[in-house]
């Protein structure tokens, strides 16, 4: 699917006539071209249109993607992705977002829909002077709700750690197991996200310098300036999350000890009440004579008597030197 808005001081309006009217942008007004899930014939009436290269274009159709920004004569290339879904496992899951910026009009490309173009849109034809904007300073505004995906996604990951802990604090399951899943699963997601925004650093450093291109301005070098260090800080948050990660296994190993403890406390207390009779079965049925009620070998009675207070000692003895006791 093919939209088109043209943007002036005054707001925007949705654009019908496609071909014709990108051949005629006034100086004063910016166009933007949004491919969803686009057919065949879309594509090549855009490229048509603005004179882009196949080689930028077909870059949307490999399985593999990563961010990176080239440089032409008359536009500049873009690709960014978009934060992988929850479900996601793999960096080829990641929506692939193409930008192409002119002087005056942009172009994005997508398969699929996506929440953060849709939130775009509509902030772009909301009230404000965001129409006012040039053509890279519109993509810096675009890429910086991309930025905030990844920052909400990490809080995201968070919040349900919290909720995770809660859960283990109060559970009296003893499926550690799927608990253990539940963190490693958050852990590769959250690797995920890092590898996948990490490169976006070395892009917007990149469109930081308007003297690069013709297309690039002092007002959209600041903005990409901007995302530079939030892409910093959003990293940082892939930084807390991993602690909170740990936190999380560290309280889930806590409850464990504490559940073994318990369980070592009730096997102690039953050792306590039974040991003292199975000692005092075992000695008096070690050598025995019932009949007579007198010992049928006292000489072997007592040499078991000396042997077991000499474990006893030893052990006493063992545990005082490895400092058990």
């Amino acid at each position: 699917m093919l939209t088109t808005l043209l943007f002036d001081k005054e707001g925007s309006t949705e654009v019908e006539q496609f071909p014709s009217t990108s051949k005629r942008i006034p100086a004063s007004k910016v166009l933007w071209a949004n491919l969803e899930h686009a057919s065949v014939t879309e594509v090549s009436q855009v490229r048509e249109a603005f004179s882009i290269g196949d080689r930028d274009f077909s870059t949307s159709q490999r399985i593999e993607a990563e961010p990176q920004v080239h440089l032409r004569n008359d536009y500049i290339y873009v690709c960014a992705l978009f934060p992988p879904d929850s479900h996601s496992r793999s960096i080829c899951r990641a929506q692939v977002l193409d930008c192409f910026v002119g002087e005056n009009w942009l172009v994005t490309s997508y398969a699929g829909s996506n929440a953060i173009v849709d939130e775009f849109r509509e902030l772009v034809t909301g009230a404000g002077e965001i129409g006012g904007l040039d053509a890279m300073s519109l993509l810096a505004t675009l890429l910086e709700l991309v930025i905030v995906g990844y920052s909400e996604a990490f809080e995201e990951i968070e919040e349900s750690l919290e909720e995770f802990d809660q859960k283990v604090l109060a559970s009296k399951d003893r499926d550690i197991e799927s608990k253990v899943d539940l963190l490693v699963e958050s852990r590769a997601r959250v690797g995920l996200l890092r590898r996948t925004l990490a490169p976006h650093r070395r892009i917007f450093a990149t469109l930081t310098h308007a003297e690069l291109d013709a297309v690039s301005t002092d007002r959209s070098a600041t903005r990409f300036s901007h995302l530079v260090g939030q892409v910093t800080e959003t990293l940082n948050g892939a930084r807390d999350a991993r602690e909170a990660l740990v936190n999380s296994f560290d309280m889930l190993i806590l409850r464990t000890e504490h559940r073994t403890n318990e369980i070592v406390k009730v096997l102690t207390l039953a050792s306590i009440l039974f040991l003292p009779g199975a000692l005092i079965a075992g000695i008096l049925g070690m050598n025995v004579d019932i009949s007579a009620s007198t010992f049928a070998s006292s000489s072997l009675f007592w040499g078991a008597l000396t042997l077991i207070a000499a474990v006893a000692i030893g052990t006493l003895v063992l545990a005082k030197v490895r400092r058990w006791v």
